[in-house]
């Protein structure tokens, strides 16, 4: 399987454009100045010129080698640098039009020069190395580089003062919006699209701020409450292709023989998903967004993929009629096949024209996972 991730291919992609603008850059420079020496040298004859002219194409030829040499050995040689690899890229994550936001213009500006060289959880001075460095990291704290810190007074949200590590943390922690925002965000996550309404919202938030933003009280209250179970927050959100994948095979019990790992990471590579690598800090949009022509198209492959046993090595097609004949001995239900599969995948009959049922084949459960309802969860 010769699988490359997006974010290892758009590297490979900077590189090789740094690397050939580079080039180009040192051979012009390279070849204005042999052609100027070898003008020079008109009068002293062609032999001369002519060594000039191979002295100069050999210098193009070998200045790359010379700038990887020169780059590994420490020195800095004329280069062109395109961009950081890290920032492929710069979308914002800042909220989106309509949703919770806490920070304006102005303290995009005053946040960096009073927080400058602070950093959560950073290491301790005296490290040596990286590793020694991630050895000392204490979770839940901060550290802040005097020499270097601006400790001049600041407005920051409303609020001017002399700000550190701790006092510009607790001043984010006591905004309204913080709590808020966290809510918006575990009720997207949680209950789906259009679900919570701007009064429950609300109250997710006041509870938070009562319990010092302690996210598993709001998790917990969140899967316990009657709108988690309501008809309102079933099939009300886009399955993640991670969710789409996982639910496949979990409900059709691959386990004894589990899929290939890598195999199931390509899948969710090929539906929008690249797993640990998502596009920038805020992470996959989700939502509607998980669907496109191309995505919609991918989860119907996977299917067919699934259902031929492809995504084990060697392929071994999973075998559904055992699983049927099993779970009705098991739960003493009497549903013909189509009905108990539409249960399993989907939890509801498909809205797509239904396939002659007493005619069952393995074949259809690749139908199931293309019906509308199979992207919902």
């Amino acid at each position: 399987m010769n699988s490359i991730s997006s974010g290892s291919t758009a590297d490979f992609t900077v590189t090789l454009v740094e690397l050939a603008a580079t080039w180009w850059l040192q051979s012009t420079v390279l070849l204005i100045v042999g052609l100027a020496v070898a003008a020079s040298l008109r009068r002293r004859g062609p032999a001369i010129q002519s060594v000039v002219y191979r002295v100069t194409l050999f210098a193009v030829l070998l200045c790359p080698l010379v700038t990887q040499a020169l780059a590994l050995s420490g020195v800095s040689p004329m280069t062109i640098d395109v961009g950081s690899h890290d920032m492929v890229e710069s979308e914002s994550t800042g909220p989106a039009e309509g949703q919770p936001g806490l920070y304006t213009d102005s303290t995009e500006v005053a946040v960096p020069t009073s927080m400058t060289h602070s950093q959560s959880a950073a290491p301790s001075l005296a490290s040596d190395s990286p590793h020694e460095q991630f050895e000392a990291m204490k979770p839940g704290t901060a550290a802040l580089r005097e020499d270097r810190h601006d400790a001049g007074e600041k407005t920051i949200l409303g609020e001017t003062a002399r700000f550190g590590a701790d006092s510009f943390a607790k001043l984010l922690l006591n905004q309204d919006a913080t709590s808020r925002r966290i809510a918006w965000r575990l009720c997207d996550l949680f209950m789906g699209e259009g679900v919570v309404g701007n009064e429950t919202l609300g109250e997710l938030a006041a509870g938070l701020r009562a319990h010092q933003l302690n996210i598993g009280w709001a998790i917990e209250t969140m899967l316990r409450s009657e709108l988690f179970f309501s008809d309102a927050s079933i099939a009300s959100r886009v399955s993640s292709p991670i969710e789409f994948v996982m639910h496949a095979v979990r409900a059709l019990e691959l386990l004894e023989v589990p899929p290939s790992t890598l195999v199931l990471a390509e899948w969710c590579s090929r539906l929008g998903q690249d797993l640990f690598y998502p596009p920038n800090v805020g992470g996959w949009k989700g939502g509607r967004r998980w669907l496109t022509s191309r995505t919609i198209v991918g989860r119907s492959n996977f299917a067919a993929a699934l259902v031929a046993g492809d995504l084990r090595s060697p392929a071994t097609p999973p075998e559904l009629l055992k699983l049927a004949e099993q779970i009705r001995k098991e739960s003493a239900i009497n549903m013909r096949n189509g009905k108990l599969f539409e249960t399993l995948l989907l939890g509801a009959p498909c809205s797509e024209p239904k396939r002659d049922t007493a005619r069952w084949q393995p074949e259809d459960v690749a139908h199931l996972l293309s019906c509308p309802q199979a992207h919902l969860t």
